[in-house]
């Protein structure tokens, strides 16, 4: 039997860092001296794949072997899977996969369609599977999300969340339980997938501002037309706000603002209120500059930043 890692992704063009391990046997009578040269073998193997002798499998009806794959990134990115085999004296156990990749990420504003594929036995193999038989399959969440599997549609050969189902920064995991109809209880494979629900980014919204000011004059800058993408009910009460500002000078240079009050009491606020007379009309230079050169233009540059507190992105 062999497995392989030729599916992996994120590599980023570079090779992957693969190790495989033995993790688990359960019920199986092959001697622990075969068990632990299968451990060394695959253990110290740099390849993307791995062959498992028939011996190993046969020792005894019922046994079970989990072997996990890490992989790693030339970023140190890790992630790890784990297949289990299980050795089936009698019956026919169907050979169904779920389509792409083990991992799989998705915003909550789309549809989530995950299909499975049966892969009909070789005619040269010694275990052809009898046509007809049909294929039952057992979907349930390893991550306490049940109550979405009841939903779902009849045809348990794929699952499909219409978009809105599932929740920004959240992971679901699915466990696919598949056996034809008639056969021993223990005839079956299993496969997993894992869905993780990326949160978007706030979207910043300046509904009101008062762009030009007279000398004295205060002004408003709103900002409750910001809102959370993944879910437009909460308005701003997921949101957090935080101002900052800073003075273009007509001679290219920068420095800060008058409105240091103003900002701090608008911190975590949708709203920026600047009082009356905060704010200079001329370039805040020396008298010896001249007055035609101080009362250059040079403006307020003010930024507003919205924080997500759940998801901790912002924009």
């Amino acid at each position: 039997i062999s497995i392989d890692a030729l599916s992996s992704t994120g590599s980023g063009g570079r090779p992957l860092s693969i190790t495989w391990n033995l993790h688990a046997v359960i019920g199986t009578s092959v001697s622990s001296t075969a068990l632990l040269s299968l451990q060394s073998s695959i253990s110290t193997t740099k390849e993307s794949f791995i062959v498992v002798a028939p011996q190993i499998i046969t020792g005894s009806s019922g046994g079970v072997y989990f072997f996990n794959l890490t992989v790693a990134n030339w970023l140190g990115s890790v992630s790890t899977v784990s297949k289990s085999i299980r050795s089936v004296a009698t019956g026919f156990v169907p050979d169904v996969t779920i389509d792409g990749s083990s991992t799989r990420v998705v915003y909550s504003s789309n549809s989530v369609y995950i299909s499975t594929t049966v892969t009909p036995k070789s005619s040269s193999t010694a275990c052809i599977v009898p046509t007809g038989l049909e294929v039952v399959y057992n979907w349930v969440s390893l991550s306490g999300h049940d109550s979405l599997l009841t939903s779902a549609n009849n045809d348990k050969s794929y699952l499909f969340f219409p978009p809105d189902t599932l929740n920004s920064s959240t992971e679901y995991r699915f466990e696919l339980t598949s056996k034809y109809v008639g056969q021993p209880s223990l005839a079956f494979s299993v496969t997993q997938i894992l869905v993780v629900v990326a949160a978007n980014a706030p979207v910043p919204v300046i509904t009101r501002c008062d762009r030009a000011m007279g000398i004295g004059e205060g002004g408003i800058i709103d900002g409750r037309g910001s809102y959370d993408a993944d879910d437009l009910s909460t308005g701003t009460s997921s949101l957090t706000f935080t101002w900052t500002c800073a003075r273009q000078y007509s001679d290219g240079s920068s420095g800060g603002c008058s409105i240091d009050a103003a900002l701090t009491a608008s911190a975590g606020k949708p709203i920026l209120r600047i009082p009356p007379n905060t704010l200079s009309a001329t370039n805040d230079t020396a008298a010896t500059d001249g007055p035609l050169y101080q009362t250059l233009e040079s403006p307020y540059i003010i930024t507003m930043r919205v924080n997500h507190l759940v998801g901790n992105l912002s924009a």
